[in-house]
């Protein structure tokens, strides 16, 4: 993903280290077209886009208003043994479309942090945009 973040990877690895999860998924609390369903233990359950009400859920009894919405950041982080799960899965395809078929089997969970800040920069016209995120968000 062309994505820049002030996410600590360190700790998210860390999170996801200490976590059974196949896969953690770095999560915003904001709004976006296409949102991620998470359940109470933080695990992915579903996914709706906003802009067509169309709903991919992942359990046939998902009760959207009992669940968690995020929108997702495109980092992740993921565990060797997710490959066990993608046989059927070959060329391109959509990954969080992955994730659903394979959340009822294992667990894939979220990573967000209070202070989190992203930007999409895979735009031209984001680059200026991107070249000034950089400097705000500069340690040196």
């Amino acid at each position: 993903a062309d994505i820049l973040s002030n996410v600590d990877l360190k700790a998210m690895y860390q999170y996801h280290s200490t976590s059974d999860s196949l896969a953690t998924l770095l999560v915003s609390n904001r709004f976006s077209t296409r949102q991620l369903f998470f359940d109470k233990n933080k695990n992915l359950c579903g996914w709706r886009n906003n802009e067509t009400g169309e709903v991919k859920p992942a359990y046939p009894y998902m009760d959207c208003s009992k669940l968690s919405e995020f929108a997702f950041g495109g980092v992740h982080v993921i565990s060797p043994k997710i490959f066990e799960y993608m046989d059927e899965w070959t060329g391109k395809f959509s990954i969080i479309n992955f994730y659903l078929s394979v959340c009822p089997k294992a667990p894939i969970c979220y990573y967000t942090t209070d202070m989190l800040e992203l930007m999409d920069i895979g735009k031209p016209e984001t680059l200026a945009e991107a070249g000034e995120w950089v400097r705000k968000h500069s340690f040196y």
